[in-house]
C-alpha cells in the first residue's frame, strides 16, 4: 500500500478546512453565533467530529482560524509593513463582506477577532511587555475604527480607510 505524501495530507487538509469554513459561515448568517453549536458546524461541513476535533478546538478556534490571514494583513499595516495594495483588497473584501463582518465585530466574537489580530501583530513586533501594550491599543482601535466604518458611522471608502490607517498607523513602534 503506498505511502500518503506530503502534498495529499494538505490537500486533505485545505479540503477540511475549507468545508468547515463555508459551513461555519453559512451558520453564522442564520443564526446567532451564542446559538451555534460545534455539532452544527459538524453536521453542516459533512465531516466526522473526530476528524473535525483533528484540525479545530471548538467554534471559536474556527472563527479564529479563518481570520488568521486577514488578521496578519492588517497587523502588518497597523505597523506599517504592509503593501497599500494588500490593505486596499483586504479592505474592500470586508466591505464587500459588511454583513458578516459587522457580525464578528459585535459581542460575543469581538474578543475573538481581537484576540486574533493582537495575537498576529504580537507575532510581527515580538512578544515583549511594551509590545503587547502596542498590540492591544492597535488591535483594539483598528476594530472600532473598522466597526464604525462598516456600520455607516463613519462614511468614507477603503482608498479613504486606508489613507486613515497609514496616518495613524504607520508608525514605527518596532523602534
Amino acid at each position: 500500500m503506498p505511502t500518503q505524501t506530503k502534498n495529499d495530507e494538505d490537500r486533505r487538509v485545505k479540503r477540511t478546512q475549507k468545508l468547515v469554513f463555508d459551513a461555519f459561515f453559512q451558520l453564522v448568517q442564520t443564526s446567532r453565533y451564542d446559538d451555534l453549536k460545534t455539532k452544527n458546524i459538524i453536521d453542516k461541513s459533512g465531516i466526522g467530529r473526530s476528524t473535525f476535533y483533528e484540525h479545530f478546538t471548538d467554534k471559536d478556534d474556527v472563527l479564529s482560524q479563518s481570520l488568521e490571514y486577514p488578521m496578519s494583513i492588517f497587523a502588518s499595516a497597523l505597523i506599517g509593513i504592509s503593501e497599500k495594495e494588500d490593505l486596499m483588497s483586504m479592505l474592500t473584501h470586508f466591505w464587500e463582506r459588511r454583513i458578516f463582518a459587522r457580525v464578528i465585530l459585535q459581542n460575543p466574537t469581538r474578543e475573538v477577532v481581537d484576540n486574533c489580530l493582537r495575537q498576529q501583530i504580537i507575532s510581527k513586533l515580538g512578544d515583549g511587555k511594551d509590545f503587547q501594550a502596542n498590540a492591544s491599543f492597535l488591535s483594539s482601535g483598528f476594530l472600532s475604527l473598522l466597526n464604525e466604518w462598516l456600520t455607516g458611522r463613519l462614511s468614507c471608502n477603503a482608498d479613504d480607510m486606508c489613507k486613515y490607517i497609514e496616518n495613524y498607523c504607520h508608525r514605527d513602534i518596532r523602534a
